[in-house]
């Protein structure tokens, strides 16, 4: 069966099925897609000499352990995968292209933690899982990785994950500090933002980002409770650091690039709402007009 066929067929049985049946389907369509995930994975392995055969079920099967919180498992993950990228002469050619290709559902995981392999040693990896934070709850974990490895110099990436340690870093705020370590470009790979695919989906980005920004402002920054900026000016005059007054500065900058872009942004889209709702209103007085005209007619007649 083709790819487009069993697409279509599936979609037909989701369609024409009563709720009750959609499980049914549901677990049909997962068996289809396992199937020529399989029928794949086959075709991919038969472009493999034997040992790098048995090296891509060592791969498939460490994906498949539940180690996939634990640092030290994504490390070993990644020594098996640049073993393969620099053993041409035991896996052949290209021999990690092929594990990706037959694995590809997995592809960014086993890159990263190649990746991973290559910039950290062992020893590196048990220091970020000693690197606990002030209080000895925190822990990195495999996001901040994902970040920390795009940075080359050594001692840069460990300062980097100390801090992110003991400031309990999200990963996204890792990511932050280090674009701006980096002087506010990025590089070595940083992933760009993708664009939505169409103007609705723009829309309900932004709307959701927005709605985000508003309730962490209104629920921590600036609650009931206790507001940021409140705390700082009741602190002690022997609390105000130097650390402190250059974070004030940063975060100064950013609000201010930030009201800069929501007057722009709010400006545009006043101007485009205001378009939009005269084209809609006068396409509505214009289709009623002529449902009203085609009424009138056929009482003449």
């Amino acid at each position: 069966m083709g790819k487009d066929a069993g697409k279509s067929r599936t979609a037909g049985l989701i369609k024409a099925s009563k709720p009750d049946l959609l499980p049914v389907v549901a677990a049909q369509f997962i068996t289809e897609a396992q199937s020529s995930l399989a029928e794949r994975n086959r075709v991919y392995q038969e472009e493999m000499n034997t040992t790098l055969q048995r090296r891509c079920a060592e791969v498939q099967a460490a994906l498949r352990s539940h180690g996939l919180s634990n640092l030290m498992f994504y490390f070993r993950l990644g020594q098996l995968c640049l073993d393969t990228v620099t053993r041409s002469e035991v896996y052949g050619e290209s021999a990690f292209d092929k594990i990706q290709r037959a694995l590809s559902t997995k592809t960014p995981t086993l890159v990263k933690a190649a990746q991973f392999a290559r910039v950290f040693s062992a020893d590196q990896v048990e220091e970020l899982l000693a690197f606990n934070g002030k209080n000895g709850d925190f822990q990195l974990h495999w996001g901040h990785v994902c970040y920390l490895i795009t940075v080359e110099d050594q001692q840069l990436r460990r300062k980097l994950a100390k801090q992110a340690a003991e400031e309990a870093y999200t990963a996204e705020e890792l990511h932050g500090v280090i674009v701006q370590a980096y002087g506010g470009t990025r590089r070595s790979g940083g992933r760009p933002l993708r664009r939505p695919r169409s103007l609705p989906s723009m829309l309900r980005q932004l709307d959701v980002e927005t709605q985000l920004w508003n309730r962490r402002y209104r629920e921590v920054w600036h609650g009931d409770e206790s507001s940021l900026f409140g705390d700082i000016l009741t602190l002690p005059p022997d609390r105000y650091k130097p650390e402190l007054a250059e974070q004030l500065t940063k975060a100064e900058a950013a609000l201010t690039g930030m009201q800069d872009a929501v007057a722009e942004a709010l400006g545009l889209c006043t101007r485009a709402a205001a378009r939009v709702k005269a084209v809609v209103a006068t396409k509505t007085k214009e289709t009623t007009s002529r449902v009203v005209s085609s009424k009138n007619k056929k009482r003449k007649k």
